[in-house]
């Protein structure tokens, strides 16, 4: 995994197949960058999925987890876009997956099949 910041922007390069355990190393790593974020106002995020989207249940859980966490702390970013275009293996399987674990703690995961939209759609959103 890979995290860039760009404006008020955090962008996630991530290769999968995905675990539990790189979830939860994940998060360790992404809490100071979402505090530098936070501090500067309203934030926006976008992962980009790479080779491919399969992850088991309970990584799927786990990943759930860590957004309801974001949420309940008061610092989940404002706008927040997965990137996965077709070709990555399993996209069409867990596209929905990632979208039900963000709308079961009332978040949106806008899903784009390539940066420059997923770009667009965060910054329109945070204005």
């Amino acid at each position: 995994m890979e995290f860039v910041k760009r404006e008020n922007v955090l962008i996630c390069y991530a290769t999968g197949p995905f675990n539990v355990e790189l979830i939860e190393a994940v998060s360790n790593v992404e809490a100071k960058l979402i505090e530098e974020l936070v501090q500067q106002g309203k934030w926006g995020d976008i992962i980009v999925l790479k080779e491919s989207a399969m992850a088991s249940p309970g990584t799927v859980e786990a990943f759930a987890s860590n957004v309801k966490r974001l949420v309940a702390q008061g610092v989940m970013s404002s706008a927040t876009a997965l990137v996965l275009s077709p070709e990555v293996e399993g996209a069409a399987f867990m596209s929905p997956l990632y979208v039900r674990a963000y709308s079961n703690v009332g978040m949106e995961l806008h899903v784009c099949k390539d940066f420059g939209l997923a770009w667009s759609w965060v910054k329109a959103r945070l204005g």
